[in-house]
């Protein structure tokens, strides 16, 4: 069990000690998060203090982490959804038989934004890896997305995949943002399903 006790007072900047007056008895969080290398799933307790500032009378509390799931269960819940494809009321449900662990349904969409959030710098280092392939594959298909009709659409590098989902039907937008420029001796190989028809005929198989 840790302890997060406040060291300092915010207004009156007073240094505060275990003989500041408690304001409540301490509450107890649980930090839950998934150990990949493990694959197992842990649960850190926090013992957090408030107490009165004796100099200002202000209550001030002990710092906990901002979230009750680490870094790993985040990465876990968007392979759940993104990878395996469960809905969010299915991850709900799976924590809570899994591992006794109660999550809603918010909190679970959060840990998918988090993540994503997370790969923003290494899918761009992917793509640009893809788009600077002498030679690219690529190749676009319907898909569900949270019930919805949706495409993905895929590019294969030299050294890298990648991959793009959106709503709706793809537009030419979407392959030019994908592939990048295309110039030189880049060859692009695809199906020549419509889609790709305004690339250029020099670049293309």
């Amino acid at each position: 069990m840790l302890e997060a006790r406040p060291r300092a007072c915010p207004r009156c900047k007073s240094r505060l000690d275990d003989s500041a007056p408690a304001f409540k008895p301490p509450e107890v969080e649980v930090i839950w998060d998934f150990i990949p290398e493990e694959r197992r799933v842990k649960a850190t307790g926090w013992k957090r203090y408030s107490v009165k500032c004796p100099h200002c009378k202000r209550v001030v509390f002990g710092q906990t982490p901002d979230s009750c799931f680490g870094d790993g269960m985040a990465a876990l819940v968007a392979l759940l959804h993104g990878r395996l494809r469960l809905g969010f009321r299915e991850i709900v449900r799976f924590l809570q038989d899994c591992f006794s662990i109660r999550a809603c349904l918010g909190s679970v969409a959060k840990l998918c934004r988090e993540a994503s959030d997370a790969l923003g710098v290494k899918y761009d280092e992917i793509l640009k890896a893809v788009q600077g392939s002498e030679v690219t594959y690529v190749d676009e298909t319907t898909w569900r997305n949270e019930g919805s009709r949706a495409w993905l659409m895929t590019a294969v590098g030299e050294d890298a995949t990648v991959f793009q989902i959106g709503p709706g039907s793809s537009h030419i937008a979407e392959v030019d943002s994908l592939l990048g420029p295309i110039e030189g001796e880049r060859t692009i190989v695809s199906d020549r399903g419509k889609i790709f028809d305004h690339l250029p005929t020099c670049n293309r198989q």
